[in-house]
């Protein structure tokens, strides 16, 4: 039983790490830092999202 608690106790401590100290260094907020408000930062998503599209159904047709 105490074997399955300590396993329990590192899993946590490992997904701990991996989504929210990690998060902090490795993924910056990019939208925020380049757009300031949130109808500019909804036109780039868009841009890019629908220039994707259009570049991935032109390559199967």
């Amino acid at each position: 039983m105490t074997v399955g608690k300590s396993l329990w106790i590192i899993i946590l401590i490992k997904v701990f790490i991996l989504f929210f100290i990690f998060r902090l260094f490795l993924m910056p907020n990019y939208l925020n830092s380049r757009y300031s408000s949130d109808r500019d930062q909804g036109d780039h998503v868009h841009k890019v999202l629908t220039e994707r599209n259009q570049s991935n159904t032109s390559t199967y047709e």
